[in-house]
């Protein structure tokens, strides 16, 4: 019997592991598939642009999991313990910040999980998933207090000049809003970033490097604009069939 050589898989969650329109958790199928994978040695990756304290554990158990890498490629931890993780300095968050406020612009400051999902927002009266959001800065950065922070999101497509400000310093992803279909779900249009040199791909290629598994036996499954990232670097990629035609356009 030939051997089998151990595959990395990278998945993302909203629309790919989970149903877009009832994302309560994984369903039977999945599950049994991950543990009859797994079984036969191949592992599994989450690989969000969620930050850590955002991931929905309850939805994504870990038990069903080799792995999650999150933030966009930030970080990622393997059984539990952490392979890697690249926080952003204070120095950058002060002058994102600084920019924010000078020129009216919203963002959220994404980390490690808390009481609130780890999600610390400027200018943003509690939408798109920001429960706790901040107009004086001093108020912001004393209350994140040292804490993990991994990458930011901004809920709307930025201006030229923002958008000028934030590929200076973030690796940029920028997700179109989607309408509502019997499929999907409607999404609002949104951009986010990790630092230079982290995304999705970053990732896939990173742990692979790092479970000493060749990028050939690496295959990404995605279904948006955030995956184009692992579907280019891995070396099997999946679209959805939800997924725009400029991701299922990185996977032929």
């Amino acid at each position: 019997m030939a051997e089998i050589l151990p595959h990395a898989v990278f998945l993302d969650i909203d629309g790919t592991v989970l149903n877009p329109l009832s994302p309560t958790g994984l369903s039977p199928m999945v599950c049994r598939v991950l543990a009859d994978m797994r079984r036969r040695g191949h592992y599994f990756f989450i690989n969000t642009g969620r930050a850590p304290g955002f991931v929905p554990f309850d939805a994504v158990p870990r038990e069903h999991f080799d792995g999650f890498c999150a933030a966009l490629g930030a970080y990622a931890d393997f059984h539990g313990k952490i392979l890697y993780e690249n926080l952003l300095s204070d120095a950058l968050l002060h002058e994102l910040i600084d920019y924010c406020d000078e020129h009216k612009e919203t963002c959220m400051i994404e980390g490690e999980p808390d009481d609130c999902d780890g999600r610390y927002s400027f200018r943003n009266e509690g939408e798109f998933h920001a429960p706790r959001y901040y107009y004086d800065k001093d108020e912001l950065f004393s209350a994140i207090n040292g804490r993990k922070m991994y990458k930011i999101t901004v809920p709307y497509i930025p201006n030229d000049s923002f958008r000028a400000f934030l590929e200076q310093y973030f690796e940029m992803v920028y997700c179109s809003e989607v309408e509502a279909t019997d499929e999907i779900r409607a999404e609002a249009a949104y951009a986010e970033g990790a630092a230079k040199g982290f995304n999705k791909g970053s990732a896939v290629s990173r742990v692979c490097a790092l479970l000493n598994i060749p990028i050939e036996r690496s295959i990404a499954i995605g279904d948006s604009e955030n995956d184009l990232g692992m579907l280019h670097a891995a070396g099997i990629s999946v679209a959805m069939g939800s997924a725009p035609d400029e991701v299922k356009r990185e996977c032929t």
